[in-house]
């Protein structure tokens, strides 16, 4: 049964920072890996408190990570998305007993840094000169000497990612050096955090942070993330 609680408690501003936020996701992830989609949630708390905020856009979240991964499926290097997401659902444990501890405001808090921080280090990346594109099988070269980075980064991101979806930044940092061709690299942090967000899914549960408000709220957001993905798709091949 549909409810419109969540809509309806501030309709113009649901719809505009609701849709703002699902295309900045879509893009984001369908053009460029997706950092840039962790602004997604500091922009929903401007009309909803945190719980709802994070249950009316995970699943926007999974929508767009299957349709980057149906686009990219071919180009997922798939013992990178191993490593990466085993590594961040370990860090997700820890992210979802944190969760457990801290309050609202305390989380808005955490949330406003790490997107501060998030703003920051994607607009001094556009800045940096740009590194040679190398190879996938140069990658997983690469692959086994970073283990130890894959763990502290990934786990980072697990943390990050659960409570605020903000794991954008630290999987940069551990994906980038790999040098990953362009489409290699959206595909492998597309099925990444197609898996990472899947396994949040009965954490969510066991929080009871779904209901039926979220999900209706869910629901006509949802009609944006082709669009969104369309561009994005777009976006990374003129770019």
């Amino acid at each position: 049964m549909l409810d419109f609680s969540i809509i309806a408690a501030a309709p113009i501003g649901f719809f505009f920072f609701g849709i703002l936020s699902t295309l900045l996701v879509a893009i984001s992830k369908a053009g460029f890996g997706g950092a840039l989609g962790s602004l997604s949630l500091p922009l929903m708390l401007l009309v909803l408190s945190p719980g709802p905020a994070l249950s009316v856009l995970l699943p926007i979240f999974l929508l767009c990570d299957f349709f980057v991964g149906w686009k990219y499926y071919r180009f997922a290097v798939r013992r990178i998305v191993i490593v990466m997401s085993l590594a961040a659902c370990l860090g997700q444990v820890l992210g979802w007993l944190l969760y457990k501890q801290i309050n609202s405001e305390s989380l808005v808090f955490i949330i406003g840094c790490l997107a501060i921080f998030t703003a920051t280090r994607y607009f001094w990346g556009l800045y940096q000169p740009a590194e040679d594109i190398g190879l996938a099988r140069a990658a997983l070269r690469l692959l086994r000497r970073r283990i130890d980075r894959a763990l502290g980064w990934m786990g980072l991101a697990g943390i990050t990612s659960f409570i605020s979806l903000t794991g954008g930044i630290p999987s940069q940092i551990y994906l980038l050096p790999l040098k990953l061709p362009r489409a290699y690299y959206v595909g492998t942090m597309g099925w990444s955090f197609l898996l990472i967000n899947l396994a949040k899914l009965p954490f969510f549960i066991e929080l009871g942070l779904f209901n039926a408000a979220s999900l209706t709220a869910t629901l006509t957001l949802a009609v944006f993330v082709p669009i969104g993905v369309a561009c994005g798709v777009w976006l990374n091949r003129v770019m």
